[in-house]
């Protein structure tokens, strides 16, 4: 009996040994039978090329993670992991380190940039706009750039702000708005002349105790502070039946249009549009009193068209040579 068991379990240890060897050849055929392929270099060639690439051998690829470096540009490949020549079988991961490009780059030049035109940039480049301050100067155009902080190719990190100091144009010349009631049109014009003023909306109105022809009210007043260039708005004593004046020795070099205001209770919506040089101009956009008379100067010697609405009706459409 223990002879046979003996027997037994001699049997069961020789086809335990027996089954293992033939295991392990199998094992050892069937990898050795499976096709390596030798890992190429990576470093430095970009993400994408380096995807094709593994496609093409048929491996994997793992991004396990994104790095500032110095040297080596945004989006190219900084290490790779297993290093070039392994063998290894088809189907692996390969796992990449990418470069996030350098942690800190050089500051574009800024300076007679408009402020569209900087913001755009200074967003390109990665950085964020900072503060943005305004002073006058004659040699750079309002809205562009005269300086920024820091200075033009300064290594400054991704992210940071650049400060801008941005030029409001000329400074402006302020003059004391002169005395014009009880003066003529035409001297009133002379006045304003002098003092480096424009003539804006000319309104009629009539008081019989003023003489006809005469300034009755001006806007800004007299005494207040007013811009070279500024517009100023005159009401002059006209009687409805009384014939204009003469408008080439109103103002020379230029033509006039004159608009008499429907009489009602509500104030019209007067607007007068100004076409010129491929642009329109809006020489005059506001609420008359109802029974009021404007006269508008319109500049001559150019090729022009004059627009006027009332309440958004157009009801002049005067074209100027």
């Amino acid at each position: 009996m223990l002879r046979k068991a003996a027997k037994i379990v001699l049997i069961l240890i020789v086809f335990g040994v027996v089954a293992g060897i033939f295991a392990y050849l199998s094992l050892t055929f069937i990898i050795k039978s499976e096709k390596t392929v030798v890992v190429p270099q990576l470093a430095g060639k970009e993400a994408l090329h380096a995807l094709s690439v593994l496609s093409d051998l048929g491996l994997n690829t793992k991004i396990s993670a994104t790095e500032s470096h110095p040297r080596i540009p945004k989006d190219h490949v900084i290490f790779q992991d297993p290093a070039p020549g392994a063998e290894i079988k088809k189907g692996r991961d390969v796992r990449l380190v990418v470069s996030k490009g350098k942690s800190s780059i050089s500051i574009p030049v800024l300076t007679g940039l408009s402020l569209a035109d900087a913001r755009i940039t200074i967003e390109q480049n990665g950085f964020c706009l900072g503060n943005i301050s305004r002073t006058h100067n004659a040699k750079v155009k309002p809205g562009h750039v005269l300086g920024q902080a820091p200075p033009p190719n300064t290594e400054l990190a991704r992210g940071s702000c650049v400060d801008l100091l941005v030029s409001r144009g000329a400074r402006p010349i302020y003059y004391k708005m002169p005395h014009l009631a009880g003066l003529t049109l035409q001297t009133a014009l002379s006045a304003l002349e002098s003092q480096n003023l424009n003539l804006g909306p000319i309104v009629t109105a009539f008081d019989k105790r003023e003489p006809i022809q005469t300034i009755l009210k001006q806007t800004p007043s007299a005494g207040s502070r007013v811009r070279a260039g500024q517009k100023i708005a005159l009401v002059v004593n006209r009687h409805k039946t009384d014939p204009l004046p003469n408008t080439t020795l109103v103002h020379r070099g230029v033509g006039l249009i004159r608009y008499r205001v429907a009489s009602g209770f509500l104030r019209r919506h007067i607007q007068l549009h100004w076409q010129a040089f491929d642009t329109s101009t809006t020489l005059f956009d506001d609420f008359v009193t109802p029974g009021s008379e404007i006269w508008f100067l319109i500049p001559r010697g150019y090729t022009s068209n004059a627009l006027l609405y009332v309440d958004n009706t157009l009801v002049t459409n005067q074209f100027f040579e």
